[in-house]
């Protein structure tokens, strides 16, 4: 017969442990990806605009993440450019690991700006606000508010781009 293995002690921080999520856990994690979709509401000098913005964010912590989005500008005001802009930037989550999670991301990239069938680029940087509510431990539905700012060229000046978005739509964590 072989030989009898040596009793140990039960461990005592067991309890402790977590081996893999519930489907009970929410929120913001480290480790994730994140991938959202959303429609924009855009405010500027000469009235609204409407379009889509898409954003992937990667968490490094539960707190700190790095986003990129691509927004594009489709219906807008007449004399007002439309916009195709990618930007890249850090997030900081302020309330990981709740059901309702609030963060603050600055963004910065460049964006195609087209006024007259001219196409040229613009630098563009943008600060913004974001809410988050957890439906389930990898679905969420998502608000932000930003404000994009640049400035552009055209044949006979520049000119600034101001505007205030508002986006919704929902999200996926993996």
């Amino acid at each position: 017969m072989g030989a009898a293995l040596p009793a140990h002690p039960p461990d005592p921080y067991a309890a402790e442990y977590v081996v893999a999520p519930s489907d009970d856990d929410v929120g913001t994690a480290a480790g994730q990806a994140r991938a959202f979709a959303g429609g924009l509401l855009g405010i500027g000098r000469d009235g609204p605009e409407l379009g889509a913005q898409g954003t992937l964010e990667l968490m490094a912590s539960a707190y700190l993440g790095v986003r990129a989005s691509l927004a594009w500008t489709a219906l807008r005001p007449g004399g007002e450019p439309m916009l195709l802009a990618a930007s890249i930037g850090p997030s900081l989550h302020l309330v990981p690991y709740r059901r309702v999670d609030v963060s603050l991301f600055f963004e910065g990239g460049f964006a195609g700006v087209d006024l007259t069938g001219r196409p040229t680029a613009m630098p563009i940087v943008s600060p913004g606000l974001a809410v988050e509510v957890w439906l389930t431990g990898w679905a969420f539905l998502r608000g932000e508010g930003r404000i994009d700012w640049g400035i552009y060229g055209t044949s006979d000046a520049a000119h600034g781009y101001l505007r205030l978005f508002a986006v919704a739509g929902p999200g996926i964590a993996i």
